[in-house]
């Protein structure tokens, strides 16, 4: 992965998304209106783009919280997941 990946501050769309109840985030897709349950972990990631938490701080965070889960695999997810939501236009 680029090293400036990780400075990145990724910013949400304000929009598309709320909180449910059990603190789990639901996406809505504009054109399809689809609902897309995120677990507990994209929601963590979700909500931690706010444009100003960068990458690695976000995976920083969430390797101290998921310990169990190896680094490489956190960082990977974390990785997958930013660029899906990109793609997405999340």
């Amino acid at each position: 992965m680029d090293t400036n990946y990780y400075t990145q501050k990724p910013r949400r769309s304000e929009f598309l998304w709320k909180k449910g109840a059990d603190g789990l985030i639901m996406l809505r897709l504009i054109q399809s209106q689809e609902v897309i349950p995120l677990g507990p972990v994209g929601s963590e990631v979700f909500e931690r783009c706010d444009g100003k938490t960068t990458v690695a701080e976000i995976t920083g965070d969430l390797r101290k919280k998921y310990s169990q889960i190896p680094a490489y695999h956190l960082e990977h997810d974390v990785y997958h997941f930013l660029h899906w939501l990109q793609s997405m236009g999340l």
